[in-house]
């Protein structure tokens, strides 16, 4: 037996008795090669590229020091901030791993699948599969969004579909096109599955994962990623629309808002094995130019770090361990609420009705369900905290209770301070102004008013103005942030 298929027996094995620590290595690991693209300025809905992230292509040979990891995994894929068909060494890594036995992948924007590299990719065979980014059906569309031709990038694919099937006795090649779903091309979602049916590959809807940037360039369309930013109900929508006209199709075609039609969740599901999410089990990411590892293609956030632990350190750390504890009790982990983007159970979560809500709310351990519109993403100064945009809403339970409090701050430069003005509202009463100025922490204190003795409450907490980090710069923090707030509750 390979060491590919006995890591593979004992995974399965492991993930059948829901073990939380594991002596088998994940089926699929994530490396990286470059952090240059070929389009720039970058895409416009591109995070990774707009935030600056433009490192030096990588030297593959940074791979050996994983290899006793490697060549366990029976799927390596690569996961580059970059355009991996730009970097001189990935033909040779798509070879040498199909040639060994094992999946080689990649997520391309197509514009560089010369029909050279076409057909030597072609020549891995059925072990090698790629993603290319199209998020357009049309012409206009596409440059809209990447300054780039649309025509030439669906002519790539077609050739490679077409020398594919001559290298490998007319069968299909694993090719996905991949389509997220934003307010400039939702009209085209319809379109593009007939596309993906006329070049003979699958499809994939995405959502835009909550990670706002602000583009670096225009290509004659001002796009604003919040306001690209469908909601839920919207994707579920259109979920229905796409799955239905797919079929008719004849059209393989995922959702990555949906778990049943998820292509990572599915893709890690063992038959017979309810646990929602094997991903914990079998998968992790190595991002080699931060030295960070992240257990989850959704995670916007490392749960290891490469300079103070070692893979397997971090493969069955506390922080692995509570995900694979969670999950196989049939519940989200706590690490998967707090950081997770674009995941299709955080995003079921988010509609679900409360069954409880708490007097007290700490930022990082509860305050998931309870913090709802108006918040930024989980950030650490060092202790969890949330930044607020001008109106946060959240839900607190004030039964028997006579006072609300709020732990904020606002941080600004030694030589420019920073202070905030603001008011909390309970149920549609004003309780008081506040002022918060660090850098030590405030306690906001507020008197309850008759009436407001109840198991849930609604309240805003709205600055009179927001302030942004970095506003211009590549790489900055171009967020609309009130304050910071690290526990809410009444007593």
């Amino acid at each position: 037996m390979t060491l590919v298929a006995e890591n593979r027996r004992l995974n399965v094995e492991e993930v059948r008795a829901g073990d939380i620590v594991l002596r088998s290595a994940p089926l699929q690991v994530n490396v990286e090669l470059t952090g240059i693209c070929n389009i720039d300025p970058p895409c416009l809905f591109c995070t990774g590229k707009n935030f600056g992230h433009n490192y030096k292509p990588l030297a593959t040979t940074y791979l050996d020091q994983y290899s006793r990891l490697l060549e366990r995994c029976e799927h390596i894929n690569e996961d580059s901030f970059g355009e991996p068909l730009s970097h001189p060494g990935l033909i040779e890594l798509a070879e040498r791993y199909t040639a060994r036995g094992q999946v080689f992948s990649f997520v391309t924007n197509g514009l560089l699948l010369t029909p050279a590299k076409a057909d030597q990719l072609a020549a891995c065979g059925p072990l090698l599969g790629f993603h290319v980014s199209f998020n357009a059906a049309t012409e206009d569309t596409f440059y809209k969004l990447t300054g780039k031709s649309f025509a030439r990038v669906v002519e790539n694919v077609r050739y490679y579909v077409t020398t594919y099937r001559e290298r490998n006795g007319g069968k299909d090649p694993v090719l996905i096109l991949t389509f997220i779903v934003m307010k400039i091309n939702r009209h085209e979602v319809l379109d593009f599955l007939r596309l993906t049916r006329d070049l003979g590959v699958q499809a994939l809807l995405a959502s835009l994962h909550d990670r706002p940037s602000v583009p670096l360039g225009h290509f004659g369309y001002d796009f604003v990623y919040e306001d690209e930013m469908l909601s839920y109900a919207e994707l579920v929508q259109i979920g229905e629309e796409a799955t239905a006209f797919a079929s008719q199709l004849g059209v393989s075609c995922a959702l990555q808002w949906d778990a049943a039609r998820d292509s990572a969740i599915r893709g890690f599901a063992e038959e017979g094995v309810a646990t929602p999410c094997l991903i914990p089990w079998r998968f992790l990411f190595i991002q080699e130019h931060t030295r960070k590892v992240f257990a989850c293609p959704y995670h916007r956030y490392p749960y290891g770090n490469l300079e103070t632990s070692t893979l397997e350190e971090i493969w069955n750390s506390d922080t692995a361990r509570d995900m694979r504890r969670s999950l196989a009790a049939g519940e989200v982990p706590r690490y998967c609420l707090n950081h997770g983007a674009g995941c299709p159970l955080v995003m079921e979560e988010h509609t679900k009705p409360l069954l409880q809500v708490h007097c007290n709310i700490i930022v990082g351990e509860n305050d998931f369900h309870q913090l709802r519109e108006g918040w930024h993403t989980l950030d650490f100064a060092p202790a969890p905290i949330r930044w607020t945009s001008r109106d946060a809403r959240f839900l607190v339970k004030t039964e028997g209770c006579t006072h609300l409090f709020v732990e904020a701050n606002v941080w600004g430069t030694d030589d420019k301070p920073r202070a905030m003005e603001g008011s909390i509202e309970l149920a549609g009463h004003e309780l008081g102004r506040f002022h918060v100025e660090g850098p030590e922490w405030n306690l906001l204190e507020f008197l309850l008013p008759d009436g407001l003795d109840a198991s849930c409450v609604e309240g805003h907490l709205i600055t009179d103005e927001v302030w942004v980090p970095d506003p211009g710069g590549r790489g900055g923090d171009t967020r609309e942030l009130g304050v910071a707030v690290r526990r809410i509750w009444a007593s």
